[in-house]
């Protein structure tokens, strides 16, 4: 006997399953799906480690905050710059220096939040660029 929304399959003895698609993609019969799910599996866990191990990581050294009528310039008018206690890596980014644009309001209340409480947070620099080799930053995670 059954209970509604379980699958019970006959060919292998007492396998109970909640959700059916779930049965069918580890079921025997579907050994393509199994290993589409491995694989599938193993790319996040992956990516995971990929954050986890990132260079662009430490504490905030130096904070530049510009108006509109900068010394330094339209290139410095609508971001907030700073640069971490080591390097940024990534490629063909500056290694000193990277900035959120002041239109993320929530990046740089992370920002000011993780300098005033003086933890150590992690960042992902873009493509886009606001000063020559200098990268945009799009994501910051503040470490526990």
């Amino acid at each position: 006997m059954s209970h509604p929304g379980w699958v019970v399959e006959n060919t292998e003895p007492f396998r109970i399953c909640f959700v059916e698609w779930f049965c069918f993609i580890i079921s025997s019969h579907n050994k393509d799906y199994l290993n589409m799910l491995k694989i599938l599996s193993s790319t996040v866990l992956l990516l995971i480690a990929n954050i986890g191990f990132c260079a662009n990581q430490g504490k905030i050294s130096n904070l530049l905050f510009s108006s509109s009528d900068s010394e330094w310039g339209a290139s410095h008018s609508d971001i907030v710059q700073f640069s971490l206690e080591q390097d940024y890596s990534s490629g063909t980014c500056n290694q000193t220096f990277a900035a959120v644009k002041k239109s993320d309001e929530h990046l740089v209340s992370v920002v000011l939040a993780a300098y005033m409480a003086n933890k150590s947070i992690r960042v992902v620099l873009s493509n886009s660029r606001y000063f020559s080799d200098r990268c945009i930053i799009s994501d910051i995670f503040i470490d526990p």
